[in-house]
Protein backbone atom coordinates (compact mmCIF):
# COMPACT_ATOMS: atom_id res chain seq x y z
CA UNK A 1 0.00 0.00 0.00
CA UNK A 2 2.47 2.24 1.05
CA UNK A 3 4.97 1.82 -2.52
CA UNK A 4 1.45 2.16 -4.61
CA UNK A 5 0.49 5.61 -2.58
CA UNK A 6 4.33 7.17 -3.35
CA UNK A 7 4.23 6.29 -7.20
CA UNK A 8 6.77 3.78 -7.02
CA UNK A 9 5.94 0.96 -9.95
CA UNK A 10 9.45 -0.70 -10.06
CA UNK A 11 8.57 -1.22 -6.31
CA UNK A 12 4.99 -2.40 -6.76
CA UNK A 13 5.93 -4.59 -9.16
CA UNK A 14 9.12 -6.40 -7.19
CA UNK A 15 6.40 -6.86 -4.62
CA UNK A 16 3.94 -8.25 -6.60
CA UNK A 17 7.02 -10.95 -8.50
CA UNK A 18 7.17 -11.84 -5.03
CA UNK A 19 4.12 -12.66 -3.97
CA UNK A 20 2.43 -9.78 -2.06
CA UNK A 21 -1.28 -10.06 -1.69
CA UNK A 22 -2.78 -6.89 -3.55
CA UNK A 23 -6.41 -7.67 -2.18
CA UNK A 24 -5.11 -7.09 1.35
CA UNK A 25 -6.70 -3.84 3.26
CA UNK A 26 -6.06 -1.50 5.87
CA UNK A 27 -8.08 -0.62 8.87
CA UNK A 28 -9.90 1.84 6.39
CA UNK A 29 -10.81 -0.79 3.96
CA UNK A 30 -8.55 0.46 1.45
CA UNK A 31 -6.38 -1.67 -0.74
CA UNK A 32 -2.97 -0.40 -2.57
CA UNK A 33 -5.14 -0.70 -5.76
CA UNK A 34 -7.49 2.04 -3.63
CA UNK A 35 -4.35 4.15 -2.71
CA UNK A 36 -2.87 4.04 -6.10
CA UNK A 37 -1.35 7.54 -7.07
CA UNK A 38 0.61 6.65 -10.60
CA UNK A 39 -1.55 4.76 -13.13
CA UNK A 40 1.47 2.43 -13.73
CA UNK A 41 0.47 1.78 -10.16
CA UNK A 42 -3.17 1.12 -11.13
CA UNK A 43 -2.37 -1.08 -13.84
CA UNK A 44 -0.26 -3.09 -11.97
CA UNK A 45 -2.47 -3.85 -9.31
CA UNK A 46 -5.19 -4.50 -11.72
CA UNK A 47 -4.05 -7.10 -12.98
CA UNK A 48 -2.87 -8.74 -9.91
CA UNK A 49 -6.56 -8.52 -8.97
Amino acid sequence: MYVSSNSTPDLVKLLLEKGANASLKNFDDFSALDLAASVDCLKLLTKAA
